[in-house]
């Protein structure tokens, strides 16, 4: 935990009411330890409009004048993105009206980045718009002067905030990838059985854009037997619509898949369409891919969307999957406390606020952000990842109960 006094400069504000604890944990870890509300008030009006307030009481909370104000955005079941985009941008420039010297936005999940292509960029998109560019240029519009969040979907927007809010080829998008915070998991509290450094085990990517993200998590791990599945979308076959098939495969460091267990990570999980009908191909169970059938699973995804409000839903349909566990993050709160009964059984969430809390000060602090979570040993990953993180099981999760 910092230590305030060496931080005076620091401000974290929080935009909603909605999961505050989330909020509050963070700016507890950076040393501001008053109620989150006394900082900046998130109110609504009887209208139901939006008025952010910085509070000036006497001896505490002084003036914004050249401060760093960092608001934190959580997303979730209810609250919508276009709720939580106005209130950034209303929070944004309260604070900049009101003298801070920087803005940054503290996107746990960052909306509208799988909406990257208008006519310009793709003409499938006719009648559509860049809604992620629109964002960028809102956002900045608004006074936010970089952003920072947590495995982001797509890559290529952080063209748009650059373009937007970087001056002089400046970093102002932050994108952290949390492929640590899963190893450390796997290794140190999770029900992963590891043999020979880890010749059982084969991790999965589950597209194209997820290889980059597989593979630091494999190197994370620091099992050098460990093997990868490199894999596409999976499509139904044609003329067999409860088939499902996956072109081009490739299994690298294993010879089979038979009796393996698979670590299948993704940075999202939506309806879980893909999710199961890759799980349906791995299994064989309409078609014999011929790399022989795994025996464990263990499926990570660091927001869990689950379709918004019909999360009950799809947390029942994973819940048939044959899955030692499911991991998923907080950075969508209301997954902590709003899961299903059977999901609970073998599901655990990797509480973030410290996470993004340590962000915040190596930001503050002027440090780079790129590749801050790389280690150079096992032993320092272990040491520093333990403090970043906090498990939530339920009672009913089968760990609890051996």
């Amino acid at each position: 935990m910092a230590n305030i006094k060496n931080l005076e400069g620091l401000v974290v504000a929080t935009i909603s009411k909605t999961h505050e604890e989330f909020s509050q944990s963070v700016a507890e870890y950076v040393g501001q330890h008053d109620d989150i509300e006394n900082v900046m008030d998130p109110r609504v009006f009887s209208g139901g409009e939006y008025n952010s307030k910085f509070r000036y009481e006497e001896g505490k909370n002084p003036d914004l004048n050249g401060k760093a104000v960092y608001l934190i955005s959580t997303q979730g079941p209810f609250q919508n993105p276009q709720d939580m985009a106005m209130r950034a941008f209303i929070a944004a420039r309260t604070a900049k009206e009101n003298g801070a010297g920087g803005v940054y936005l503290v996107a746990t999940d960052l909306s509208y980045s799988r909406q990257d292509r208008g006519p310009k960029e793709d003409e499938k998109m006719i009648g559509e718009c860049n809604v992620a560019k629109l964002y960028a240029e809102l956002l900045a519009n608004s006074g936010v002067d970089g952003l920072i969040t947590m495995h982001c979907h797509n890559k290529k927007i952080r063209k748009f905030y650059e373009k937007e809010m970087g001056v002089n080829g400046e970093k102002i998008f932050f994108d952290v990838w949390p492929y640590s915070l899963l190893a450390h998991y796997l290794v140190t509290k999770s029900s992963l059985k590891i043999k020979n450094r880890g010749e059982n085990i084969v991790v999965v990517s589950p597209d194209k854009g997820a290889s980059k993200f597989s593979e630091k998590l494999r190197d994370a791990l620091y099992l050098k037997n460990a093997g990868m599945l490199y894999l596409n979308k999976a499509r139904l076959m044609a003329n067999k619509p409860d088939a499902v098939t996956i072109d081009n495969p490739r299994l690298i460091g294993a010879d089979s898949l038979e009796g393996k267990t698979i670590i299948f990570p993704d940075d999202i999980i939506d309806t879980g369409g893909t999710l199961m009908k890759t799980v349906d191909w791995l299994n064989n169970t309409h078609w014999d891919h011929g790399l022989g059938i795994p025996s464990k699973y263990f499926f990570y995804f660091t927001h869990a969307v689950m379709s918004d409000k019909a999360y009950n839903e799809i947390q029942n349909k994973l819940s048939k999957l044959n899955a030692q566990e499911f991991i998923t993050t907080n950075t969508r709160p209301y997954i902590t406390d709003q899961r299903t009964f059977r999901f609970k059984k073998n599901s655990t969430i990797l509480r973030v606020p410290n996470l993004f809390g340590d962000i915040i000060l190596k930001h503050f602090k002027g440090e780079d952000l790129e590749g801050i979570y790389d280690f150079k040993t096992k032993s320092e990953m272990m040491k520093t990842m333990k403090l970043l993180y906090e498990t939530k099981r339920s009672s009913r999760h089968f760990m609890k109960k051996k």
